[in-house]
């Protein structure tokens, strides 16, 4: 079985209103070819850094943009990773949530960022932590989500007793550290024998410049893809049969001791 995934590497720079981004980012969902699963970046909307991380604007729930998902993973048929939003929650919180939303237009899974980053940034902060992390079982995979900062920390893709075949990584990751991102995803697919696909925005954020580089890369720590710094859409495969396969044929992770 193959998967094909569209990797959205949008650029969000500091100043831009958010009816303006909104407005950019549907002209380039609109140049993506048909695929089964469709990622976006952290936080794309709103921003990461700079003022955007001092002057906090969360959206409530329901709102105009996640509905433009919904009705788009309908309308094209496909699974979509909504990268991450900032929201307030019922008692007045403030969450960076994700969500994944089916062919149907239904949420399947709703993740809130576990690990926030304090440095730079006022989200560590600011910001409510999630509480647990979230995987979903689809019709073409088990896939686990996590965002940015989490994929500093093995302990979140280790979870639960099956690990995930997939895990989504919606981020805002800064150019100047864009070697340990490269690094980490590498890691992260190799210990877990999934595929790790990371969605990286590009643009600048106050003094902060986000490094794009968004790739795949497969079980055997081997990039299928990996973008450029520049604005742009990616697509690869993934081919999900030969890495069942390879879990089978070397079982590394029944060898775990779990405590």
């Amino acid at each position: 079985m193959k998967l094909k995934i569209a990797l959205v590497q949008l650029k969000t720079d500091e100043g831009s209103e958010i009816e303006r981004q909104f407005s950019h980012a549907v002209k380039v969902l609109e140049k993506s070819e048909k695929c089964d699963l469709l990622i976006l970046p952290e936080l794309w909307l709103q921003g990461a850094f700079g003022d955007w991380s001092q002057n906090l604007n969360p959206l409530e729930l329901p709102n105009p943009y996640l509905n433009f998902l919904i009705e788009w993973a309908k309308k094209r048929k496909t699974w979509i990773c909504t990268g991450s939003f900032l929201l307030v929650t019922d008692n007045g919180g403030i969450t960076n949530t994700c969500f994944f939303i089916d062919p149907k237009g239904k949420i399947q899974l709703t993740y809130s960022k576990r690990h926030l980053f304090g440095y730079g940034s006022s989200e560590a902060e600011r910001l409510t932590s999630g509480v647990k992390p979230s995987e979903l079982k689809t019709s073409f995979a088990k896939v686990g989500i996590a965002i940015c900062y989490d994929l500093r920390f093995p302990e979140h893709f280790r979870h639960s007793l099956e690990i995930p075949e997939i895990f989504v990584i919606p981020s805002a990751w800064p150019e100047s550290r864009i070697q340990h991102y490269l690094k980490l995803t590498v890691g992260r697919a190799i210990e877990n024998q999934c595929y790790v696909v990371a969605c990286n925005g590009i643009g600048k954020q106050g003094d902060v410049v986000l490094g794009g580089n968004s790739l795949v890369v497969d079980y055997d720590g081997i990039t299928q893809l990996k973008l450029s710094q520049e604005e742009e859409i990616g697509y690869c495969y993934l081919k999900l049969n030969q890495l069942r396969k390879t879990r089978k044929e070397f079982p590394v992770l029944k060898d775990r001791i779990l405590e």
